[in-house]
């Protein structure tokens, strides 16, 4: 009976690509990171001649690579893959194009001076010297709750005098209420009050504030506008032990301004808290920012920390 040959019935795994072996139609081999088969039988003949092998799969000679650890890049250097080392800890890999090779850099923020520092549009706010924010108008903040509470500002007493601007230029349409805390409030003058006066928007000062029987008192009355007191009457002077705060609502344009102040202070002997409640007619003008002053003499120290509460 006569013998059909059908050759190999499936392929057979050769390994690693030898010159001296001899290779039948259909082994496999591996070389340079691919794999080939045999189409016809060869000996000495790369896997490369595609006049005795096929490529069968595709692969890389990553394999190859020696020294390869963690953190490593490997990488296509339009020749062959090689290995990037890991770079130093806050690195950061980055591209050279499509003609370059990738390389790890460092970040480069910059300096101060080469930034566009300012407190206007488009500019990187930085600190002062204390380390302080400078005089902002917060009401331009973005990206804030708006149903939260934000800090419009703060201001240092520096020098003494019997008024200081703690803050102007805002635009208030936006809240409905204004806290400003005051610490560490130091006078000249022994038992002096604190006023927290409301610069409208042509600038006038404080004209009233109430004491703490809720009844209008005028003797400090400057100008039109509005201005509310925090007792001080048993302040030391030249110490630095007195707090306050005030709570203003309606400063707009034709709304009823109210105003809770609150005050603790440490008179060498005793500790006291006052509490005082006030309110006004329909402004004039819608309110702009604040003045603190003092009844009698200068503020010569302290702190004042302005926080308004936008509308729901």
């Amino acid at each position: 009976m006569a013998t059909v040959n059908i050759g190999r019935l499936k392929f057979k795994w050769q390994g690693n690509y030898s010159s001296g072996t001899a290779y039948v139609v259909d082994d496999v081999v591996y070389h340079g990171g691919n794999s080939y088969v045999c189409i016809n039988d060869s000996t000495g003949n790369a896997p490369t001649n595609t006049s005795y092998w096929q490529k069968m799969a595709q692969g890389s000679d990553l394999g190859s690579l020696s020294g390869i650890a963690q953190g490593d890049v490997v990488y296509y250097n339009g020749t062959d893959w090689t290995r990037l080392a890991a770079g130093t800890s806050g690195q950061f890999l980055k591209t050279n194009g499509s003609g370059g090779n990738p390389v790890w850099d460092d970040v480069d923020l910059g300096t101060a001076a080469a930034l566009d520092v300012g407190t206007g549009a488009n500019n990187v706010v930085q600190l002062d010297s204390s380390g302080n924010l400078p005089a902002i108008n917060g009401a331009a903040l973005t990206g804030i709750d708006a149903g939260g509470i934000e800090l419009l500002g703060s201001y240092t007493v520096s020098s003494s005098a019997s008024s200081h601007d703690i803050i102007t230029g805002l635009d208030l349409s936006t809240y409905h209420r204004v806290t400003i805390a005051a610490t560490g409030v130091q006078g000249d003058t022994a038992g002096a009050d604190v006023y927290m006066g409301l610069l409208n928007a042509v600038g006038s000062f404080a004209a009233f504030y109430y004491n703490q029987d809720g009844i209008m008192n005028t003797t400090f009355s400057q100008s039109n506008s509005l201005g509310f007191r925090a007792n001080g009457g048993g302040m030391v002077a030249g110490s630095p032990l007195y707090f306050g705060e005030w709570d203003l609502f309606g400063l707009r344009n034709g709304e009823q301004t109210h105003c809770i102040s609150k005050c603790l202070y440490y008179n060498s002997s005793n500790l006291y808290s006052y509490y005082h409640g006030g309110g006004s007619n329909n402004n004039t003008y819608a309110v702009t920012g604040f003045r603190a002053s003092v009844q009698t003499g200068n503020i010569t120290a302290g702190k004042f920390y302005i926080m308004g509460h936008k509308n729901s």
